[in-house]
């Protein structure tokens, strides 16, 4: 047969491949290797093998495992990870079976190990003649919960009676979240034009936030390129409501990119917007979404670490983190993320809070925020700043459907159908800061 998509499939192996080496997202990976001649719909397909792949890692190795003869050397990895991919097209995909086997089969020409032909055939044919079999298969944890298992220890740690939630949201593929622009009207309003062009939708639990019911192309939003709406989680949704943004504030919206929190304060007051991050390869995102909302703020590459010039009424921190809160998002972060990049990420959200809080105005708000569940990243951070910061109270955080926190609030992914994240207000005392020299 002709191997028409063999483009795509060689593109989600390497975009794969580069991710367990530490190379990057997945997402990142797929902008940068895809050819320039591609294929849109090669592209969507090279999306779809990867994801898919990713979301179902762990139970597919363990899958695997039962299937090799022998294990493969390090050195040969790759080969691993393009049979991984054969089994989830063959196992979450509608995509003809006889297809899936000889495109992966042919795929291992370009590997350059004449050995794993046989080795791929046989492996995907085995699989198919006991399917029921193999999609049972559970041996243990990692393969059950389909986490690694540093991070199942994590998160049972955590919330030891959230956990079976926790890892069976993050399985799950997430809604399309949208975030309705309330200076072009209302969420029932908009409600209503999604009813008129056939998308049916539902109010979110945020106050701007709706769900659609099948994600869609924002190509068939009504008025998505004139800013009317913005796709965006209902969790990342409350961090402009807890700024409590006024006319004329000086705000400052650190680790900004890629703009999504930055707009949402644009339309909820009219401010004087800084927004920075630390990578200037991500500030072309926040370029793109301040144009099609039709808002100006002053954009910079800068490292919210360092010392920076200004004085502010409100600070945003949308902290580094692990990003477990949104692994059904980007299912690749159980794939990306090692432990000790957990207290790394720590430290570094501590010194960013040491550094701006002395460019928060006295009396001045600032709201910090992680897509992260484990609490180290978290509550510990805060309260590690709490303490050695005079000045510094933990104000009101009251989220629906939150769990409160000593310092904050935390939100899991779960029934409600919403991302994880973690915040936490902070308010600078003016009379304190008042009396420094």
């Amino acid at each position: 047969m002709s191997n028409n998509n063999q483009p795509a499939r060689w593109l989600a192996l390497n975009a794969l491949d580069a991710v367990i080496r530490g190379q990057g997202s997945l997402d990142a990976n797929l902008a940068k290797m895809a050819p320039e001649s591609l294929a849109p719909a090669e592209r969507s397909l090279a999306r779809m093998i990867a994801s898919i792949t990713a979301r179902h890692w762990f139970h597919l190795d363990a899958i695997l495992v039962g299937l090799m003869p022998k294990p493969l050397r390090e050195k040969d990895q790759i080969v691993r990870t393009l049979l991984l991919t054969g089994l989830a097209q063959l196992a979450h995909s509608r995509q003809a079976q006889y297809a899936v086997v000889t495109e992966t089969v042919a795929l291992s020409k370009r590997l350059k190990r004449p050995w794993a032909r046989g080795l791929i055939n046989g492996v995907l044919r085995n699989y198919l003649r006991e399917t029921a079999r193999w999609s049972m298969h559970k041996p243990d944890d990692v393969a059950k919960y389909n986490h690694p298992r540093w991070l199942i220890d994590a998160i049972r740690d955590a919330w030891p009676e959230r956990a079976e939630q926790v890892f069976a949201a993050n399985n799950q593929r997430a809604a399309m979240v949208l975030r309705v622009n309330r200076r072009q009207g209302t969420r029932d309003e908009y409600l209503g034009k999604l009813d008129a062009a056939n998308l049916k939708a539902t109010a979110g639990a945020g106050p701007d936030a709706v769900v659609l019911a099948e994600p869609t192309s924002v190509g068939r939003l009504p008025g998505f390129m004139n800013g009317a709406a913005s796709v965006q989680d209902t969790s990342a949704q409350w961090a402009a409501g807890l700024m409590q943004v006024r006319d004329g504030d000086r705000v400052l919206d650190a680790c900004a990119a890629p703009g999504g929190k930055t707009g949402h304060l644009l339309e909820t007051a009219d401010i004087d917007c800084l927004a920075i991050d630390s990578a200037e390869s991500r500030l072309g995102r926040v370029h793109e979404n301040l144009e099609r909302l039709g808002f100006t703020a002053r954009v910079e590459c800068r490292d919210a670490s360092a010392p920076l010039d200004g004085t502010f009424d409100r600070i945003l921190v949308d902290a580094p983190c692990s990003g477990t809160g949104v692994i059904r998002r980007h299912p690749d972060i159980r794939l990306a993320r090692e432990p000790e990049d957990i207290a790394a990420n720590a430290a570094l959200s501590l010194r960013i809070l040491q550094n701006l809080w002395g460019n928060l105005a006295p009396g001045g708000r600032l709201v910090y925020v992680t897509c992260s569940v484990l609490p180290i990243e978290n509550d510990a951070v805060v309260a590690a700043f709490i303490a050695q910061t005079p000045d510094a109270t933990p104000g009101d955080c009251d989220i629906p459907g939150g769990l409160p926190q000593p310092h904050g609030t935390q939100i899991l992914p779960g029934p409600a159908d919403v991302d994880g994240f973690y915040y936490a207000v902070l308010l600078k005392s003016p009379e304190i800061s008042e009396q420094r020299p």
